[in-house]
């Protein structure tokens, strides 16, 4: 559980259905407060709102896909300060772009869950 403060980490999860289930559970066992999207459009919408400590972008996301909410995330001025765990299956991000991130992780299938806590907890406490 997370122990490190009395506010838990706000991870905003826009992913695919078929996986954030088990994304979802594994992040709620961590003691994560988690704001799930389904759809890229949506996830935006909600990152706006909600000002998360960490997104967890899947590449395949229905509506705009994982890609175009990176890039429109990190050209708002009140979002490109989120860090992202861009989750890929491949195909690799534009590289000058992702360089100008680097508090921004990118990540293959299958995902390493121990590996995505330790990560996110990482990148919240670096803010």
């Amino acid at each position: 559980m997370n122990t490190e403060s009395r506010n838990p980490i706000r991870a905003l999860c826009i992913v695919r259905e078929d996986i954030l289930d088990i994304i979802q559970f594994f992040l709620k066992r961590e003691g994560l407060q988690v704001i799930t999207a389904v759809d890229g459009h949506k996830g935006l919408e909600i990152a706006r709102v909600e000002q998360p400590d960490v997104v967890i972008l899947d590449e395949l996301t229905p509506g705009i896909d994982g890609f175009k909410v990176y890039t429109t995330m990190k050209g708002d001025v009140t979002l490109q300060q989120i860090p992202i765990v861009f989750l890929e299956s491949g195909r690799v991000l534009n590289p000058p772009l992702w360089a100008a991130n680097s508090k921004d992780i990118l990540t293959r299938a299958p995902l390493d869950f121990k590996q995505l806590i330790a990560t996110i907890k990482q990148m919240t406490r670096a803010q």
